[in-house]
């Protein structure tokens, strides 16, 4: 313990001194703080901090101090908040500045609005019908469109807009769909809007003049032309290459006016089961064949158990032409 009466009495002045500069100092400190806030300010950020609505004169490091004080999220773009001059007060309590020592200019109703723009609808619209005609494997002639209508404006912060389509099952692209389109401001992700559309596309299909047998060969004019839903096809596939047609049987009976798919067709068994065929056999250069029954049927190229009559043996061989197969060694 420092015995103030042995010290000589210039070291105690010297110390008394001190003692005061730092004690003014500190004050001084503390007077030199200013705050100005207006009754409406803007807020550009997400999160509001002091420094954002605030004009502050202070020391460098008390400045960045005080403008780094945390006044909660700002409003959301085109909308206000209220803050009080009391919540303000506290939050300097709160980081250790006593109010009492800060020259302040705060009213006591603070409204702080986010700037904001309003999304193009039609650039929306655009967007999306775009992704629609270019997802569709149909000419954009024989797609319609019909976007629901929404009056609700969609707010968003001020920055450059920039739209992306979000996820969607392109194979599902008919009817009444809701497509998710991604809103960026500025590269970040601002809002995600559902954007309803009922979508109707056509397409040039083949359909039965009237009612065709299963298993009767195809040909041209068993059909004629018309522009159909696609919807109405329930995923099968349309078959529209009119010049193979004669390739081709019906696999099951069509009614007059229903479209031919490619599900409802199949190329004629060059080999039908009971038929007597030829079995041919290659062993290097040497070829051999002999007479067989065919247990299936089958169309080139398919590998089908026929019984070789020579032998008596069954063994699997390859469809090759009509009534003619050859021997899987």
């Amino acid at each position: 313990m420092v015995n103030w009466r042995q010290l000589p009495l210039f070291k105690l002045t010297f110390l008394l001194l001190i003692l005061l500069l730092l004690i003014s100092s500190t004050g001084f400190a503390q007077d030199k703080i200013k705050l100005e806030i207006n009754h409406k300010v803007k807020a550009e950020k997400q999160s509001l901090h002091l420094g954002d609505i605030a004009k502050i004169e202070a020391p460098l490091k008390l400045k960045e101090q005080l403008s780094t004080i945390n006044l909660g999220q700002a409003p959301l773009p085109g909308y206000t908040r209220v803050l009080k001059r009391d919540y303000i007060l506290s939050a300097l309590q709160r980081e250790g500045f006593n109010s009492n020592k800060i020259s302040y200019k705060i009213p006591k109703q603070i409204r702080v609005t986010t700037p904001y723009q309003v999304l193009d609808r039609e650039q929306l619209e655009k967007k999306v019908q775009q992704y629609i005609k270019q997802n569709l494997a149909v000419g954009s002639e024989d797609i319609e469109i019909e976007i629901q209508k929404t009056d609700k404006e969609v707010r968003l912060p001020v920055g450059k807009v920039k739209l992306q389509i979000g996820n969607v099952n392109t194979k599902k692209l008919l009817g009444r769909i809701a497509i998710p389109v991604n809103i960026y401001v500025d590269g970040k992700l601002a809002k995600k809007k559902y954007v309803q559309a009922q979508i109707t596309a056509y397409q040039k299909v083949l359909v039965a003049k009237e009612s065709i047998e299963r298993r009767q060969s195809l040909a041209k004019d068993l059909f004629k032309w018309e522009k159909r839903e696609l919807a109405k096809l329930y995923g099968n596939q349309p078959f529209t290459n009119l010049d193979s047609l004669s390739n081709y049987r019906l696999e099951r009976r069509i009614n007059s006016g229903q479209i031919l798919t490619k599900n409802l067709i199949e190329i004629p068994p060059l080999v039908k089961r009971r038929d007597k065929i030829k079995i041919v056999a290659e062993v290097g250069q040497v070829r051999v064949s002999t007479v067989g029954v065919a247990l299936e049927s089958g169309a080139e190229g398919d590998i089908i158990k026929v019984r070789n009559i020579k032998s008596d043996q069954e063994i699997m061989a390859k469809v090759i032409e009509k009534k003619v197969v050859k021997a899987i060694l």
